[in-house]
């Protein structure tokens, strides 16, 4: 069996690692260059409004996890085997969960702003101050959650079989030395309490993805009924003239009489007739009358 020194086998595992540095490095130029530019954004040219306060908050809180967990996962990646201190991996660990959890905590603060903003706005009014008090709490939160982190990870000494060698390495780690009750407890709260923190926040954003829907659906009703509408009252006007128009003219018809033709100015008694084709005739030309008199 042959031994391993320490700097072989890092290297050996840096070789194996390379996809996963290269990939890390991209993600790391991607999230840094846009929660900045978000920053930049917000803070350069956009008013910041109640809705959009939290915004570049949280792109700065991103913005940290970023920074942190790729460098921190860099580093890892390429001192596997010879991390470089102790003091050094607790504080990582400390930084790579707080960071990230600053943000999820940052989006439940969103999500039950938005909750009652939508939902129900008079039940609360978010000032300025209360939403500048969930920010601080948000981070003296998380922070104060990912201390034990401090305690319970840190750097170990492993003595392994790698691949038929016998190697001996130092690495980071959550768990150093053995495993106490404490540690698996702290662990496991972490866990529950990140899972039901996404439960309430689904159970929030589902009403209120209902209610944007069922607005949005609603205007988009209302468009169309108005484009339906505009034709349909330009014909009523054309129409109602005509109306108009056949309502004077059986008016006139009782009161005057048909009207008097170009050959004779004096009424027509013969044209006082009650026969139906004579009574058609001279209230089809009252008609025709009344629609000059009122396009005029």
């Amino acid at each position: 069996m042959v031994n391993l020194t320490t700097l072989e086998w890092s290297h050996l595992l840096r070789g194996e690692r390379l996809p996963l540095i290269l990939v890390t490095s991209v993600l790391f130029a991607i999230g840094f260059v846009g929660n900045f530019a978000v920053v930049l954004v917000y803070r350069l040219r956009l008013k910041i409004t109640d809705g959009r306060f939290f915004i570049p908050f949280l792109a700065i809180a991103d913005l940290c996890a970023t920074t942190v967990t790729s460098s921190f996962v860099l580093l890892m990646d390429y001192t596997e085997a010879l991390f470089p201190s102790d003091l050094l991996c607790k504080v990582l660990q400390f930084l790579n969960w707080s960071t990230s959890q600053c943000s999820i905590f940052l989006l439940f603060a969103i999500a039950v702003h938005r909750y009652f903003s939508v939902c129900r706005p008079l039940d609360m009014r978010f000032t300025r101050n209360w939403q500048k008090a969930a920010i601080v709490v948000t981070v003296v939160l998380a922070y104060s959650i990912g201390s034990p982190l401090l305690l319970f990870s840190g750097r170990v000494t492993l003595h392994i079989n790698y691949k038929g060698s016998n190697v001996t390495g130092d690495v980071c780690t959550f768990n150093p030395g053995h495993v106490k009750l404490g540690e698996v407890i702290y662990y496991r709260i972490l866990f529950i309490g990140n899972i039901l923190l996404l439960g309430v926040m689904t159970a929030l954003y589902i009403p209120i993805g209902k209610v944007i829907f069922q607005r949005s659906k609603g205007a988009k009703q209302s468009t169309s009924t108005a484009k339906e509408a505009k034709p349909q009252i330009t014909e009523s006007n054309e129409s109602g003239q005509s109306t108009d128009s056949i309502k004077l003219s059986i008016d006139l018809t009782k009161d005057i009489g048909p009207l008097p033709t170009e050959k004779n100015s004096e009424p027509n008694p013969k044209n006082n007739d009650s026969t139906p084709g004579k009574q058609k005739r001279n209230i089809y030309y009252i008609i025709g009358f009344e629609k000059k008199v009122v396009c005029l």
